[in-house]
């Protein structure tokens, strides 16, 4: 073995310190970065971003609700929602009708009920995948303390 080889060798076996690895943050981080990713995979198939994706599951969820509240629900700031809206509706999935006023509901389209029942099976496919990793406690003691956070 060469010297250039033999230093590539030692590289490659160092045993590397992560001092974030007791950081309760970074495993946070991490895991929610790995569920994010396949979940992601799912939904590039039908060539919609999570965020999309979210809108869609609460107007399914609440017809006739306004962006501005969905926005509101999802924690989307207002100057987002109306572009994000309006990729929705260009595409087909979702329609605004008016509800008082100036104000308009949003609606699932034919097109956008079919898309959002394959959300569903994304969504229900990354739960299966996150419950794999976990026992039936494990899952519902993380689920509760996440909550608790983020609430």
């Amino acid at each position: 073995m060469n010297e250039k080889q033999n230093q590539k060798s030692k590289r490659t076996t160092m045993t590397i310190s992560n001092p974030l690895e007791n950081l309760l943050g970074y495993h946070l981080r991490r895991a929610s970065a790995a569920m994010i990713s396949q979940l992601s995979q799912g939904f590039s198939a039908l060539d919609l971003k999570i965020t999309e994706t979210s809108v869609l599951v609460m107007v399914e969820a609440n017809p006739g609700m306004k962006q501005s509240d969905i926005g509101r629900a999802l924690g989307i700031k207002s100057a987002n929602m109306a572009p994000l809206v309006a990729v929705l509706s260009d595409r087909g999935l979702i329609r605004k009708k008016p509800l008082d006023g100036r104000s308009q509901g949003l609606h699932l389209s034919e097109e956008g009920k079919k898309v959002v029942k394959k959300i569903w099976e994304n969504i229900n496919a990354n739960e299966e995948w996150l419950a794999r990793s976990l026992d039936k406690d494990s899952f519902d003691s993380l689920k509760k303390t996440l909550n608790n956070i983020w609430l």
